[in-house]
């Protein structure tokens, strides 16, 4: 069980590297759409998200809603049974299964060569997103190089190579700290970035991901919070398709949080976040959960069917209350207000942000 933090480290460098850039890359994969117009490089947090329109509604929406898809490959990966999505010739998809494959590396990842010089260790460590509460910690150190690893998901056929790069420290608690286990993640030494290089053989889809920057997660018996302060530089190339960009989750020394139940559906985003595309222009916003959401599926897939986001950037807000069946109206600040249907949110999410 993914609370268990306190067992002896297991699958450190594919668990917590792959499962922590995973989420980031179903984030940054969805990053714009509609809005923004095209972007071209430069800092995330060049200026605000515009949210002025149904259009912006739906591209923040999107984007924030793709962090619920990577939770449930988030969880199989700590749990041990991250299993493969299915076959799509959707490049964002394409995606996803390749870091889903990475996340189901072992303690010893290279098996197609390269190295991962390891060292080991118990320390005391503060966790400065979670009220800065201390504990002894098993660690584990890795210095990543041209370390490579294949799979071949069995239902599809669909063969993935990762190569790391790059160092990593991960670690866990050795036992509870009032009541909670703890686990962490640093991406990247000395300004170099960890860097992920996953490619499939079949598709042709190759991810570059470089992250740097902090993960340190909070688990009870019923709640699973994810404090994040990390900056995530992405390029993805598939179809004849190529993206790059940059997302930051948290800000300064704000982390942005994901909160997940143990026990039901409920779930929360929180905090401060920017991306900046090759096709959007992007920026920074906050996004504050004021009613835990909630989702459901069917045989159309899954939606949110509960709660309220509010989205704000210093200049604009819009709050966004989800119905049972799906819909969701929204109210910006200052007045104006709207509603999206299913159909609509459901469309906005395969597109995925810039019509990738």
């Amino acid at each position: 069980m993914e609370g268990q933090y306190h067992q002896p480290l297991q699958r450190t460098a594919g668990f917590e590297l792959s499962a922590a850039l995973l989420s980031l890359t179903c984030l940054a994969l969805s990053a714009c759409g509609g809005g923004g117009g095209g972007g071209d490089s430069g800092s995330p947090d060049d200026g605000s998200v515009p949210l002025s329109s149904e259009a912006d509604v739906l591209r923040e929406v999107s984007l924030l809603s793709s962090a619920v898809g990577a939770l449930d490959t988030l969880s199989g990966a700590i749990d041990g049974s991250s299993a493969f999505a299915a076959a799509s010739a959707s490049p964002r998809a394409l995606a996803t299964q390749a870091m889903s494959a990475a996340a189901a590396t072992s303690d010893s990842p290279c098996t197609d060569g390269g190295t991962d010089t390891q060292s080991s260790g118990t320390k005391t460590r503060s966790f400065a997103y979670f009220g800065n509460l201390s504990g002894s910690v098993a660690y584990q150190l890795h210095a990543f190089a041209a370390c490579k690893r294949t799979r071949t998901d069995d239902s599809s056929g669909v063969s993935y190579q990762a190569t790391l790069d790059g160092a990593a420290e991960v670690g866990s608690t050795l036992q509870a700290i009032e009541g909670a286990d703890y686990r962490y993640l640093i991406a990247g030494s000395g300004g170099t970035p960890l860097q992920a290089t996953v490619t499939t053989g079949s598709a042709g889809a190759q991810v570059v991901l470089k992250a740097t920057g902090t993960e340190e997660s909070q688990s009870t018996d019923s709640l699973r919070t994810v404090g994040s302060i990390i900056s995530l530089d992405y390029t993805v190339s598939a179809l004849g398709l190529t993206s790059s960009g940059e997302v930051d989750l948290g800000s300064g020394s704000t982390p942005f949080y994901v909160a997940t139940s143990k026990t039901s559906s409920a779930y929360s985003l929180d905090g401060p976040y920017a991306y900046h595309t090759s096709k959007c222009d992007g920026g920074s916003a906050t996004a504050d959960t004021t009613a835990t959401l909630t989702t459901a599926s069917d045989d159309a897939g899954s939606y949110i069917n509960g709660g309220t986001l509010k989205l704000s950037t210093s200049s604009a807000a819009v709050t966004v209350v989800f119905n049972n069946d799906g819909s969701a109206s929204y109210q910006f600040q200052g007045g104006s207000n709207g509603t999206l249907t299913r159909a609509e949110l459901d469309q906005a999410k395969a597109d995925g942000g810039c019509g990738f």
